[in-house]
């Protein structure tokens, strides 16, 4: 029996698709997020003592967005090839 997929899974298995169907669109996406990454990570440099933890938060998460969309493609191979090991064994 398979788990049931985790939603980043999910999010990583749409997003190889879009990357597969559209991959001029996507690399101007990817580089429009590294953007955004590197943006958040030079505003929690920035940042005011009080606002530091905010800002911190923000670039965690568009970092794991990079990551993630980043690593989409590859993801989803991972997870197509786990998926057809579990059926040849079941």
């Amino acid at each position: 029996m398979t788990s049931p997929i985790q939603p980043k899974d999910q999010l990583s298995i749409a997003a190889a698709h879009l990357a597969r169907s559209a991959p001029k669109f996507w690399e101007e996406m990817i580089g429009a997020i590294s953007v955004m990454a590197e943006k958040a990570m030079v505003d929690c440099m920035n940042a005011p003592g009080d606002r530091v933890s905010v800002a911190q938060g923000r670039a965690q998460v568009w970092v794991e967005i990079f990551d993630l969309f980043g690593d989409a493609i590859k993801r989803a191979a991972e997870l197509d090839d786990k998926q057809r090991k579990a059926q040849t064994r079941g």
